[in-house]
């Protein structure tokens, strides 16, 4: 029995069908798993067997560039699907790996289940493209964050999209998402700190 807020039913409730009781029945089984941090949850080339769903804690999807360097594409926080979503679709080997950042606690869906939903579960294929175009909406966006904005504007952007992460993650992390070097992120944050402080000053003195 899950307890937290963030589950699956609760997902579907709220994004897709309000009218999903709290008795019904998914078209598909799921179980609960949890992970240590840093604990590797699907590694480069293996084959992606499980969709999750996020319950609590943090994980990360990295890819490696064809010189070695590693990239986050994401990081996921809690009431979110996840999956090396290329490997899952293809059954080709994974060319991304997901790492735990903290540790935290799934809902598991193999793969072989839910597929076999799709011809005859309407709910299935209503999650199945939430999760895609959530995700594709997102990998688009940074996409143009990334080639589009300078790096001041992409930390803003962070800060305006996903406030939360700022405190969650570390500087060297939110700075590979953000494509751009440790040293520059702190400087931006800095100097986007100070200029809140000012304003907060300024402010007051108009009281």
């Amino acid at each position: 029995m899950i307890t937290t807020q963030y589950s699956i039913r609760n997902y579907v409730r709220a994004r897709i069908n309000p009218s999903f009781g709290p008795h019904d029945e998914l078209p598909f089984r799921t179980e609960i798993k949890t992970f240590s941090k840093g604990e590797i949850i699907t590694d480069y080339g293996q084959i992606e067997r499980c969709a999750y769903f996020l319950i609590e804690g943090l994980i990360q999807i990295s890819i490696r560039r064809r010189n070695g360097d590693e990239r986050i594409l994401n990081i996921f926080e809690a009431n979110s699907f996840f999956s090396a979503y290329m490997s899952f679709l293809t059954g080709e080997p994974s060319d991304s790996c997901i790492i735990a950042l903290e540790d935290v606690t799934v809902e598991v869906i193999q793969r072989n289940d839910i597929v076999a939903t799709y011809k005859h579960s309407l709910l299935s294929n209503q999650i199945r493209a939430e999760v895609i175009e959530t995700y594709y909406v997102y990998i688009t966006k940074m996409q143009m964050v990334l080639l589009d904005y300078s790096r001041t504007e992409r930390y803003q952007y962070l800060l305006k999209t996903r406030p939360g992460l700022i405190n969650m993650v570390s500087v060297k992390k939110l700075a590979q998402l953000l494509g751009m070097d440790p040293k520059s992120l702190s400087r931006i944050r800095g100097k986007i700190g100070s200029f809140c402080v000012a304003m907060l000053m300024l402010t007051s003195c108009f009281r």
